[in-house]
């Protein structure tokens, strides 16, 4: 995995990274009733930021978890990269519905 794809270790690690940040300041916000202000830093990055990361997550995935599903690295990336799109799809598309519309 690390020779086929190096940049999709990185980019997971800062997409997950950026989704538990958001996920972080929407509670912080939402239920602690603490400073909104970092909702603004989160928009920004993940527009900026997010959507390219998730990309290469994307395109880097096939290189090395289904062309050597056993191997111990294409399963903790397989994890890292389920976690990631598990949080997208049960926190922030619901979130984005629901203010957007």
């Amino acid at each position: 995995m690390a020779n086929l794809a190096p940049f999709a270790w990185l980019a997971l690690y800062l997409n997950l990274g950026l989704n538990l940040f958001g996920l972080l300041t929407i509670i912080s916000c939402n239920i602690l009733h603490w400073s909104c202000a970092a909702i603004a830093y989160y928009l920004y990055a993940a527009l900026w930021l997010g959507v390219p990361l998730f990309i290469l997550t994307l395109w880097g995935a096939p290189s090395g978890t289904f062309t050597r599903p056993r191997l111990a690295q294409a399963r903790r990336y397989r994890r890292l990269f389920l976690l990631n799109l598990g949080i997208v799809a049960l926190l922030f598309i619901p979130a984005v519905v629901a203010v957007f519309f």
